[in-house]
């Protein structure tokens, strides 16, 4: 059986892991030049997958492409039986469908969620619960052939950053366990519920811009949702630009009735007390950056009970 693994963020080194484990080593790793990539992303660095280096660490061949639509070519010389595309952010397209069953992952129940930003949403949306799918790619969006699903719950103070690890575990062993059906012929497809089939939209790193007019537990869970390794919360004081990574709800605290939102009601120790539509949020770890994206430290700004985030 020959496989061939396509990625370029972390959730491909785990689905490598998985190949490994189930003793299919894929024929070749395909990937990008994620050092120029990550750049222009706004995503962390940790957040890619070195494929280059696991591939030379492990002795597979490896290719890297300058563009997603590149890797047609590279699979049409392969041949291979069942390609598995884990962490690849760019669409599949028909010609790469046509050559070989092309395997995704997506992060949610399919087909509930189907769309951009799963993770995101899923915390944003206050769910409980969410799944790690693997499906077949076809042409519509994540709506191809479920080959395994596993679900995972979700606590109410856990951040995006945990969903992610929480996920790369699933899919390795979901990888290991699916490629070994694979290779052995019992691989068992399941056709998805499309008349159940929910959306979410793409976000932008602008999408997380701080509307202080909402509640205090909605804009947590926004800054759940895009903390790290995506690109955070953010708010302004006058022109210097805060990044929001970390925030609680204090408990048994009222905001004054004449705080308006945004409103800074405490700075100390603990964090930066800012006013919400209907009381209160902490802000326990930030970053501050100036104009050019330098951080600066938030001692230096001066900040002072009374003023306004926007």
């Amino acid at each position: 059986m020959r496989f061939v693994l396509v990625g370029e963020v972390r959730t491909a080194e785990f689905g490598l892991r998985g190949l490994l484990r189930a003793g299919c080593e894929p024929a070749r790793l395909i990937t990008t030049d994620t050092a120029r990539v990550q750049p222009a992303s706004g995503m962390a660095p940790e957040y890619y997958a070195d494929l280059i280096g696991l591939g030379r660490e492990h002795g597979l061949a490896t290719t890297v492409v300058d563009a997603p639509g590149e890797i047609a070519g590279v699979l049409a010389e392969l041949a291979p039986d069942y390609v598995y595309v884990l962490g690849w952010p760019y669409l599949v397209r028909q010609p790469v469908l046509d050559i070989a069953p092309c395997i995704g992952m997506h992060p949610t129940r399919l087909p509930a969620r189907r769309g951009g930003a799963p993770l995101n949403w899923t915390i944003l949306d206050g769910e409980r619960e969410s799944a790690v799918s693997l499906l077949r790619l076809r042409d519509g969006v994540d709506d191809g052939e479920l080959l395994a699903q596993r679900e995972f719950a979700i606590g109410p103070d856990d951040y995006v950053g945990d969903l992610v690890e929480r996920v790369y575990a699933i899919t390795e062993e979901l990888v290991a366990s699916t490629a070994r059906a694979l290779a052995d012929g019992g691989a068992q497809w399941r056709t998805q519920e499309h008349a159940c089939a929910t959306y979410t939209r793409r976000r932008k790193p602008e999408d997380g811009r701080i509307a202080w007019c909402d509640s205090a537990p909605r804009i947590r869970n926004l800054v759940r949702a895009v903390s790290r390794p995506y690109p955070g919360a953010f708010t302004f004081l006058e022109a210097t630009r805060l990044t929001i990574w970390r925030a609680e709800v204090p408990r048994g605290y009222r905001a004054p009735l004449r705080a308006v939102p945004g409103q800074l009601l405490e700075v100390n120790a603990d964090g930066v007390l800012v006013a919400t539509r209907d009381n209160a949020l902490r802000l326990t770890e930030l970053t501050c950056h100036d104009a050019e994206g330098g951080e600066l430290p938030l001692e230096s700004l001066g900040v002072r009970v009374g003023e306004v985030l926007g």
